[in-house]
């Protein structure tokens, strides 16, 4: 049972983000390229549905409140993951957030 629900998240957490990207984002054309269909099935599949069965996973051996700061920790990876591949910069909203995040894994971490 465990298994078809990680797959069953799986599909609706892709399902989900790619009506949201189809409704919302209009304003940008929309070009079919390889390189685009790539990272769109990465971004879906691997990134959004692969955390989330991660965090299933870790519901079955880990209280939640031990677990939950994960969905945080994945954005500051992903922003430094961009910054070190992508050439991206981190803006000052982006620092001030991850410094907050920091120090609420400080406050967690002393408890």
């Amino acid at each position: 049972m465990g298994d078809d629900l990680m797959r069953d998240m799986s599909l609706v957490v892709v399902t989900l983000a790619s009506a949201a990207t189809l409704l919302f984002d209009r304003a940008q054309p929309v070009r079919l390229t390889v390189a685009g269909i790539f990272s769109f099935v990465y971004l879906g599949v691997v990134a959004s549905a692969g955390a989330s069965m991660i965090f299933l996973v870790l519901l079955r051996r880990y209280p939640v409140s031990a677990i939950s700061y994960q969905q945080f920790v994945t954005s500051a990876l992903a922003l430094l993951v961009g910054v070190l591949v992508g050439d991206e910069h981190i803006r000052s909203a982006s620092a001030i957030g991850g410094i907050a995040l920091l120090g609420g894994l400080g406050v967690l971490a002393h408890r």
